[in-house]
């Protein structure tokens, strides 16, 4: 089910950059996988979608943009958007719009709890990516290709976490 979507979820990374010519990262750090699955798991398996919500809320709160560590929450964001796809708690017309649209749209929050388990909250923070100083010297498809790699990992790591 979550396959049919994975385009839809790429496309949400497609944010607004400046192109500047500055390589991106070429490979997410599997230090950056194992933490984000450590740090994500425990609150996912105890709460659910309220707890990985809630956890990834505090991760953007104590974590500068200008960090490396702003990776992770990231991914708890990825990971938020494909569970609530799979949940069928998505509205998934919010894909339909253009990104500067979704982010000029002041009916849509970024923070507070509840926009943690709003798939519109989580594409429009995630299309904010570009303005962050962490991201925002590198083009869309750099960022893209390099969040991709943690991605799938973070999300299986924390889902079948619970099954341990």
């Amino acid at each position: 089910m979550i396959k049919k979507y994975l385009p839809f979820i790429s496309l949400l990374l497609f944010f607004p950059l400046t192109a500047n010519a500055v390589p991106a990262p070429v490979a997410m750090l599997p230090l950056t996988i194992e933490t984000a699955i450590k740090q994500f798991t425990p609150p996912y398996c105890q709460n659910g979608l309220q707890g990985l919500g809630s956890a990834v809320e505090k991760c953007y709160e104590n974590t500068k943009d200008t960090s490396v560590t702003i990776d992770m929450c990231v991914l708890g964001d990825i990971t938020i958007a494909k569970l609530l796809i799979q949940d069928k708690k998505a509205d998934l017309s919010v894909l339909d719009r253009k990104p500067s649209e979704v982010i000029a749209d002041k009916n849509i929050p970024v923070s507070g709890t509840e926009s943690y388990l709003n798939f519109a909250s989580v594409v429009k923070r995630l299309q904010l990516l570009g303005d962050m100083p962490r991201f925002y010297i590198y083009n869309s498809p750099q960022i893209l290709a390099y969040l991709q790699q943690g991605a799938d990992p973070v999300y299986k790591g924390i889902t079948e976490g619970c099954k341990k």
